[in-house]
């Protein structure tokens, strides 16, 4: 039986790193981002600064940053169409939020001693509802990391040590086909895993439900698939 982990010994074990920026996305506005996310075991050897080149033991595929920020204030490096092809990351301190401690859980679980994360859409929406409602407004679609023009830098944050799964965790929620199905496109040879509701969707159960209950079932399913 799985035994649940808490934030206050999650946060004693892994430290988060963050690429944050600014989206100038033309008519669409200017947007609040975060292009990767690195989850380190405060064990592993790797420095910060190399983070970026470094193979993870798994690189997880989420919905959107969510509600986790900065720690550190630096001005925020502003890229726009022209430039997004060119998005380096450069990684501060972060502050995790609910669904990267369940990805602790699983590290803790598996071992692993670093997880990359990326994200169906860079946004940095707290709440999903208010996610949803600004796709449905907006044309442009260089908040993502699966459009065409960041093709070069999805392949970058893509590498990983061999064998490492490719865990898709971004939720059900119909409002994000069009992202999905261009997640789809762009993942298109490379095996991925996830708690599947509708395997010909390509949707997969979020990694951090609301009721405890239904974390410990995606860690125990995600397990079993993993063993």
């Amino acid at each position: 039986m799985i035994k649940f982990k808490y934030a206050e010994v999650l946060k004693k074990k892994f430290s988060v790193y963050g690429h944050f920026y600014c989206n100038d996305m033309g008519n669409d506005g200017r947007l609040a981002c975060r292009s990767v996310l690195e989850i380190v075991s405060k064990n592993n050897s790797t420095c910060k600064e190399d983070l970026l080149n470094a193979l993870p033991d798994a690189v997880v595929i989420m919905m959107n940053p969510g509600s986790s920020v900065p720690l550190e204030v630096k001005p925020c490096e502003v890229y726009s169409a022209a430039t997004i092809k060119n998005l380096t990351p450069e990684y501060v301190d972060t502050k995790p939020d609910t669904t990267q401690y369940q990805i602790m859980r699983l590290m803790l679980l598996k071992e692993w001693k670093h997880v990359r994360v990326i994200n169906l859409s860079d946004l940095r929406t707290p709440k999903s509802s208010e996610l949803f409602k600004t796709l449905k407004k907006m044309k442009s679609l260089q908040h993502s990391i699966f459009s065409k023009k960041r093709k070069s830098e999805l392949a970058s944050r893509l590498a990983r040590k061999k064998k490492a799964p490719v865990i898709c965790a971004w939720g059900l929620d119909n409002s994000l086909l069009g992202l999905i199905d261009m997640a789809k496109q762009a993942l298109n040879g490379i095996a991925v895993i996830g708690y599947a509701d509708n395997e010909s969707t390509f949707q997969f159960r979020h990694a951090s439900p609301q009721k405890k209950s239904d974390k410990l079932e995606w860690l125990d399913y995600m397990l079993n698939v993993l063993s």
